[in-house]
């Protein structure tokens, strides 16, 4: 199968400027798959290597789980809850942090 809808971020950490290849494969809108990766032997000469640091999946499933009230709870919110997208990123940027 051809998964065509890829997006690829570079993220640096909090106390690190070292950037850390992230690519998000969306597999279904409910779905995401990350690889995350990073250029091993930087300096030296071509080619670089590229090393599999982890993978793991975002699914809408933990937003929900995370964010939305179920049953017929009636929540007062003073702030908006993240988007589903928004919190892709957040996640993402968590990950980066913890690798420092």
């Amino acid at each position: 199968m051809i998964y065509s809808n890829v997006k690829t971020h570079y993220i640096s950490g909090d106390n690190n400027t070292r950037l850390v290849r992230y690519d998000v494969i969306e597999k279904n809108s409910d779905f995401f798959l990350v690889k995350v990766i990073e250029e091993q032997n930087k300096g030296n000469a071509e080619p670089k290597i590229l090393a599999l640091l982890e993978e793991f999946e975002i699914t809408r499933d933990e937003y929900k789980k995370r964010y939305c009230n179920s049953g017929f709870q009636t929540v007062i919110r003073v702030d908006m809850r993240p988007t589903f997208e928004d919190t892709i990123l957040k996640v993402l940027q968590e990950h980066r942090n913890k690798l420092d």
